[in-house]
């Protein structure tokens, strides 16, 4: 009898597709579900579809993890029916599949009413991330009145450097949003682009990730708009290969957010005196990684 379930956790059991009938109808059963955490199985786009089909009718749930399941976009469609409705959803997590564009656009298009969202994870899905996608995303997930997003993860897709600008740009009415991950994206830079009027200051921004990206010289457009951004307490520009040319408004950044715990500045060209002076305010500092990085001699004494 699985009639009183909440939580159902079998991530990373190595399940495969051939168990998912079964665990669809126990969960089917359940009368006041809330968490369902499947990542790290196989059980596949087939697997996935049957659990999606029985999940239509549970309106309690919160947490949705359906992560590294080797899922394509042939599922998607099924998932967003599942989520329709889902008034109560706060988690979700599609990382690690093939969902694909079209996939991952069809998903986020039935959050719009989920209005206690707060964390979205789509995460390595080989999702090309252009400019109509840009707009969905940010028009849903980031500027949407009704939600109160906290958490976006869109690293290991594709992008490019004016699609990162574009997040940031749209991410003008996102006030609620601590973290933003757009790490290690493929084919991201294409020259240099610029940022035209954003504010970050209304920002509950904590932490932010854009390593892996080539951004280059665009890390400085990025740098300017967080002036008025204090607290930060994670910061990754590592392995975008920036120049000196960055080094003043990075420091910039480290001497007015002081709370700063982890920054991750490696792989890059700019780690100078200048920089080194801006890491005396950092006293909640934990982690500092300036691996693969040119370092200038009068920064090394």
């Amino acid at each position: 009898d699985t009639s009183s379930l909440i939580a159902f956790d079998i991530s990373c059991n190595d399940v495969s597709y051939r168990a998912a009938y079964d665990i669809a109808v126990a969960l089917s059963r359940s009368n006041n579900l809330q968490k369902v955490v499947l990542g790290g199985n196989d059980l596949q786009t087939s697997g996935i579809i049957k659990i999606a089909k029985l999940l239509q009718n549970t309106s309690t749930l919160k947490v949705f993890d359906i992560s590294r399941n080797h899922i394509s976009a042939e599922a998607a469609q099924h998932i967003a029916t599942a989520l329709t409705n889902k008034l109560k959803l706060e988690e979700l997590y599609l990382h690690g599949n093939d969902l694909q564009t079209e996939g991952v656009i069809k998903i986020i298009e039935v959050l719009q009413n989920a209005t206690a969202l707060k964390v979205v994870d789509i995460s390595t899905n080989n999702v090309i991330i252009g400019f109509n996608a840009v707009n969905k995303i940010a028009s849903i997930l980031l500027n949407n009145s009704q939600l109160d997003m906290q958490e976006l993860y869109l690293k290991g897709n594709i992008l490019e450097a004016r699609e990162i600008i574009s997040i940031m740009k749209m991410l003008l009415d996102a006030s609620s949003l601590q973290v933003l991950d757009i790490s290690n994206c493929i084919n991201i830079s294409k020259g240099a682009c610029t940022i035209e009027h954003p504010s970050f200051k209304r920002y509950k921004l904590k932490r932010l990730c854009l390593g892996g990206n080539n951004l280059q010289d665009n890390v400085i457009e990025i740098a300017k708009q967080l002036k008025d951004t204090s607290g930060l307490t994670v910061f990754d520009i590592s392995n975008n290969n920036v120049g000196v040319m960055a080094v003043d408004d990075i420091a910039a950044i480290l001497s007015l957010n002081t709370k700063l715990e982890r920054l991750y500045l490696g792989g890059n060209n700019f780690i100078t005196v200048r920089l080194i002076k801006a890491l005396h305010t950092l006293s909640t500092l934990k982690t500092f990684d300036i691996s693969n990085s040119w370092i200038s001699d009068d920064a090394i004494k």
